[in-house]
């Protein structure tokens, strides 16, 4: 098979063709191909022909460590149908510096890592410049803390996560600690009747973030959390539903009372566009009239043509209780001699 400009890449196994966004192809790294599926796989392959790639993730990062060079635009590639299993905290360290990782295929054929045995079982993103494209994160455990953990800055994420059944859920899909100029595009794929979720994105003390989510299912607190340390310059944007909710309590909640953010998204319980931020209440940006309904009921305002007939009824006898009043006054007043000056 003919083989392209870039070592080890096949004419017709073009990476970007498998995504559904463009893919940067062109670096000065290396490239590597990873698979779980490839009969010639192993992780003593260079992993620089897709027909003999490395087996595994963390195999591909040992040969970038290798290297002893950082921000050289390297590329991982996962390949149609890749597959693993992390039971371990920081299990894979993307440590070093300027590692775009790229998932092949869609759907099903997306690479698929579950994560299980531990609930702290994670990939540890603590080198800055790092990217993640086209991953599918499944839980393995219930209550997993931090699958996807981020301590390093200029990073990106571009994923999808998925709980197993109601009872088989993470507690998160992502923890950001002390990360700055940020990018999330994360789909959680949850079930309604969840226990055990308590958001799928919560920050700690991050600056600059973009948030882009696409959440369905329960949670316990919030899609998206601030915890511990403000953070500042956050915004969320998509669509989320939250079982059970129809007010929008449950798509974004500061915990620390002091970030810095703002946020427009659909909620599909509400039925409605929702924006606001730290500086004003995150709320519909238009009421329907099912919303209105709802709004006049908890303001004791439903019936509106009543309530004004009853406020009516009330004047009118507050006016007459005023009037019987003044009458008996004059009356008594006009009976007591001491009052008589003529």
């Amino acid at each position: 098979m003919p083989l392209t400009g870039m070592p080890g890449l096949i004419a017709t196994q073009s990476p970007a063709a498998s995504l559904n966004h463009p893919a940067p192809l062109a670096t000065s790294g290396k490239v590597i191909f990873v698979s779980s599926t490839r009969p010639e796989r192993g992780d003593d392959n260079s992993g620089d022909d897709p027909l003999r790639p490395k087996a595994t993730w963390a195999g591909a990062l040992r040969s970038l460590r290798s290297s002893a060079y950082t921000n050289r635009g390297d590329q991982i590639w996962l390949m149609p149908g890749h597959a693993e299993t992390i039971r371990t905290g920081n299990a894979i360290p993307m440590n070093v510096e300027g590692v775009s990782v790229f998932g092949m295929g869609r759907g099903a054929s997306r690479p698929r890592i579950t994560f299980e045995s531990d609930t702290a079982a994670s990939i540890g993103i603590s080198a800055a410049n790092c990217s993640i494209f086209n991953v599918v994160g499944i839980a393995g455990i219930a209550g997993l803390t931090q699958p996807f953990d981020v301590t390093a800055d200029d990073c990106t994420l571009n994923i999808e996560w998925q709980d197993v059944s109601t009872s088989l859920a993470a507690a998160r899909a992502v923890l950001v600690t002390g990360a700055d100029r940020l990018d999330v595009t994360l789909a959680y794929r949850g079930f309604v009747g969840t226990a055990q979720v308590v958001n799928a994105i919560r920050l700690n003390g991050c600056n600059h973030v973009g948030i882009t989510l696409d959440a369905y299912g329960g949670n316990g607190n919030s899609w998206v959390e601030f915890v511990s340390v403000s953070s500042t310059n956050v915004f969320v944007r998509g669509k989320m539903y939250t079982d059970g909710y129809t007010n929008g309590s449950h798509n974004v909640i500061d915990q620390t009372g002091s970030s810095i953010w703002g946020a427009e998204l659909f909620d599909l319980g509400m039925g409605a566009m929702l924006s606001g931020g730290s500086g004003s209440v995150l709320a519909a940006q238009y009421v329907n009239a099912a919303q209105l309904t709802m709004i006049l009921d908890a303001a004791g305002l439903l019936n509106v043509n009543e309530e004004i007939e009853r406020l009516k009824r009330e004047m009118q006898r507050i006016r007459f209780g005023v009037s019987v009043l003044i009458d008996q006054d004059l009356t008594e007043l006009d009976a007591d001699p001491a009052l008589d000056l003529i």
